[in-house]
């Protein structure tokens, strides 16, 4: 097909005016013609949530994730009724940390000079194209991208967590440590020690007072429910390991969290949370995600305190399945949270842009609740997983030789799975 043709009949899948460019197929005389996503079904109301899987290093996950990123970003400053702010978490080494450091001055720089270096012909074409489409990674993450590093600019108190609820506390214990009878704990100390004065400290010297005087007896009563010492005994024993933590406040009741209040339509935050123990770093990514399901739902009921508020905000975090892990025989009230949250988001204005390098190692409820779907590289062992029968078994051959750059596209809008390709971040750049 030629490109005008091409063109004309993705542009009849989604209205002008909620396009939001996801990268490009060419015809067969290598014209480049924009793919567009609907944004009513990518940041919500009507759906939510995008998946990003493939082999590490090849299919190129966060490079895409950060070409969304920018095309998204730039139609919500195009168009104030697309407000939207990304937060992402940094878990992989400098990944995020770099994206405002550009070796240009400007898009219109950046697509003349790779023009004239070997190997990015290409790059310079789908940069002029996005240009065309309104798209400016350089002038998005240079004036709105903040970095937040652990410990110097945000950290933890226990009543901090406590007021996120209890599946925040819980996320700093390991999976494997979570059974009914813990979490049971857990809500029991949310209840009596969510009071604005207790810290990590005091509350393990509280606990250890109370069953150094309950020595006879078996039990002992946290809020009006009846918890066995031994489970106390095992909590007190794993939190005194949890408190050599460098985003946890023990003397304090309070620390000093991310004021997500702060955000504004445009923002690009990236939270490091790289240098984190796992139990730190889920703690922290549902932190966050605790506070933004509670603005975004009082913003969605008319409450004036957030009446600037972004309407929408999409999370990137990659290595997903570390937070929503496939294992069924685990029990996680942790998974289950994230569950809940993917369930509804959409209503609220609340996505996920998740990576991983096997879709099979994320919890089904949660993939399934995702409208967008892209698959980068995968070898045939990870394509005999149940996912992948969305695609038909030639379009499953040419994934095992996708090129960086490249990614099978499957979106609700479109309806069917199209080749797409994207171009290099410009920070990532080398000459």
């Amino acid at each position: 097909s030629m490109a005008s043709n091409i063109q004309r009949v993705l542009q009849s899948m989604v209205k002008p005016k909620n396009r939001v460019l996801l990268g490009f197929v060419e015809d067969g005389f290598s014209t480049l013609v924009p793919v567009y996503g609907d944004y009513e079904y990518i940041f919500g109301y009507k759906a939510a949530h995008v998946n990003i899987t493939g082999k590490s290093g090849v299919a190129g996950k966060t490079s895409y994730a950060l070409f969304l990123i920018a095309s998204a970003l730039s139609k919500s400053k195009q168009d104030e009724t697309r407000s939207l702010a990304v937060v992402g978490f940094n878990v992989k080494e400098k990944d995020l940390l770099a994206v405002n450091n550009f070796g240009f001055n400007s898009l219109d720089d950046a697509i003349s000079e790779l023009e004239k270096m070997p190997g990015y012909k290409d790059d310079a074409s789908m940069w002029a194209k996005a240009k065309e489409e309104g798209v400016d990674p350089i002038k998005i993450f240079k004036e709105c991208s903040r970095i937040f590093e652990p410990a110097k600019d945000y950290y933890y108190g226990l009543q901090d967590l406590l007021e996120r609820g209890p599946y925040v506390f819980l996320s700093l214990f390991d999976i494997s440590d979570i059974d009914d009878k813990f979490e049971s704990l857990v809500l029991s100390i949310t209840e009596q020690y969510k009071d604005n004065n207790t810290s990590f400290i005091k509350l393990i010297r509280d606990l250890s007072s109370r069953l150094d005087k309950n020595r006879n007896s078996q039990y002992i009563n946290i809020s009006y429910t009846t918890h066995h010492v031994s489970t106390v005994q095992k909590f007190l024993n794993r939190l005194n390991k949890i408190l050599h933590s460098q985003v946890l406040e023990k003397e304090s009741p309070r620390g000093h969290p991310l004021n997500i209040d702060y955000i504004e339509t445009g923002d690009f935050w990236i939270i490091d949370i790289n240098p984190l123990k796992d139990n730190e770093k889920r703690m922290v990514f549902f932190s966050i995600l605790s506070d933004l399901s509670s603005i975004l739902e009082s913003k969605k009921q008319g409450d004036p305190n957030f009446e600037t508020f972004p309407s929408r905000v999409a999370i990137f975090v990659d290595e997903l399945n570390k937070f929503a892990p496939s294992t069924k025989s685990a029990y996680s009230p942790i998974k289950n949270f994230l569950i809940e949250i993917a369930a509804r988001g959409r209503s609220i204005g609340l996505s996920l842009i998740g990576a991983e390098q096997f879709a099979s190692q994320i919890d089904e409820e949660i993939l399934g609740n995702c409208s967008t779907y892209l698959i980068g590289k995968t070898d045939n062992v990870e394509l005999s997983n149940k996912f992948y029968k969305k695609l038909s078994e030639g379009l499953q051959k040419r994934v095992e030789n996708l090129k960086a750059g490249q990614l099978v596209l499957i979106h609700e809008a479109i309806r069917v799975p199209i080749f797409i390709r994207y171009p290099i971040p410009l920070h990532r750049v080398e000459e």
